[in-house]
């Protein structure tokens, strides 16, 4: 994430164009300005800024956590031995999260993209199983995602 750019407005005044508090209890102004100032204590634009950059990085880090998370449970239904889980049952389950990532946006490509990376990574720096790093080599192949996504 060092060194990324982020998709933020030109001026900081263009915040309250593109933000909502329909959740909030509490009137903390009317548009982002006022919630972001109540977030970081004064109403200083470059605040304003930042704080917006903070939360597309947060979303960005669930949405890669959620992502690591959907990989993991695809690889153990696509290498579990046939009395873990019956095999059609997996095959309709890998299948159904194939479709499903088919599906998602360029954000959300970009995050499984993300995801498997580090955890291929991290399964060669650890118990490096063969069968695993296989299926983070095909994974994008393998359930059709499009190449040039993400």
């Amino acid at each position: 994430m060092e060194g990324e750019k982020l998709d933020l407005p030109a001026k900081p005044a263009e915040v309250t164009k593109s933000f909502s508090l329909q959740d909030s209890n509490e009137p903390l102004g009317r548009d982002a300005k006022g919630f972001l100032a109540a977030l970081c204590g004064f109403a200083h634009p470059t605040c304003a800024w930042t704080t917006l950059g903070a939360f597309r990085l947060a979303r960005r880090d669930s949405v890669k956590t959620i992502a690591k998370a959907l990989i993991e449970t695809a690889a153990v239904l696509a290498m579990s031995v046939d009395d873990v889980v019956h095999p059609d049952h997996a095959v309709r389950a890998v299948e159904s999260i194939g479709n499903t990532l088919r599906s998602a946006s360029p954000e959300e490509l970009k995050a499984l993209r993300e995801a498997l990376s580090e955890l291929a990574a991290a399964e060669r720096l650890g118990l490096a199983r063969k069968d695993r790093l296989r299926f983070y080599a095909d994974f994008w192949e393998g359930f059709g995602l499009p190449e040039d996504g993400a």
